[in-house]
């Protein structure tokens, strides 16, 4: 029996017309495992782009390193970025 993914239950569609979310959720089951693997990798970096933006704003006077490394700090945790890092960023 093939496996079909659960459509979103975390309140995001909450809002959403029965119709329009049968129609999300029918196009996400006829989505091959490729193209949600796609869909997810584009999704993830634009949310990266999102985030450094976001610091960008917060820390102009930041270079693209030490941007980077609050992104991976904000995406990791901090205790554990700093853990593994030796880093603590003032925040």
């Amino acid at each position: 029996m093939e496996s079909r993914p659960a459509p979103p239950g975390d309140g995001a569609l909450d809002d959403t017309e029965p119709w329009a979310r049968r129609v999300l959720t029918a196009r996400w089951q006829a989505l091959g495992l490729e193209e949600r693997i796609a869909l997810v990798r584009e999704h993830t970096a634009a949310l990266e782009r999102l985030s450094l933006l976001g610091l960008r704003e917060r820390y102009p006077t930041d270079d693209e390193d030490e941007l980077r490394a609050r992104a991976a700090a904000l995406r990791f945790g901090r205790d554990l970025f700093a853990r593994v890092t030796g880093r603590i960023f003032v925040w």
